[in-house]
């Protein structure tokens, strides 16, 4: 038992298991690996139709979407050190060490070293470290996606578009 087409003006109309006697009885033909209803048959081969054509504005949003979800990727390991709730805080926080590191001393930054023992100045150490840390991949993954954006918004046809390589550019 094979697989075979039933052709009716030049079209694969339906794909049908079939001994090979029966088949040919009924004027089917041979049907290769993976053809489908729509094919097309030229007496000779069966070919797949052409791929629709694609639409530059769709191709554009699929880029954008393709960098957006990159970005996300390339952010994760770093963003799973730091957790959100920790980065909405980091403006307060370096706030509050650069009053420490300055000979000061602050309520936030003695709350936060206080369940370890630190001392404010190694708090207030670790909190600008670690936001440094944070800051240097944030600044490098955000300005590749910039630089894809510009790209996808500068390019004016789908070969431009087809030159743009989104996860190369964030090295995934």
């Amino acid at each position: 038992m094979a697989k075979y087409a039933q052709i009716e003006d030049g079209q694969v109309v339906n794909v049908v298991t079939s001994d090979a006697n029966f088949a040919a009885e009924q004027g089917w033909v041979e049907a290769p690996k993976g053809v489908s209803i729509g094919w097309s048959y030229d007496g000779t081969t069966i070919a797949a139709p052409p791929p629709p054509p694609r639409d530059f504005a769709d191709q554009q949003a699929r880029l954008y979407e393709a960098t957006k979800q990159a970005y996300s990727r390339a952010m994760r390991p770093i963003s799973k050190q730091y957790p959100a709730e920790e980065r909405e805080g980091w403006g307060e926080q370096v706030q509050a060490a650069q009053e420490v590191l300055a000979g000061g001393q602050n309520d936030l930054i003695d709350a936060l070293r206080a369940p370890t023992g630190e001392t404010a100045n190694e708090m207030a150490n670790l909190i600008i470290t670690k936001r440094q840390e944070y800051l240097t991949v944030y600044k490098q993954v955000t300005a590749v996606r910039r630089s894809l954006d510009a790209q996808i918004e500068a390019a004016t046809t789908l070969a431009d578009l087809d030159a743009i390589d989104v996860n190369a550019a964030f090295g995934l």
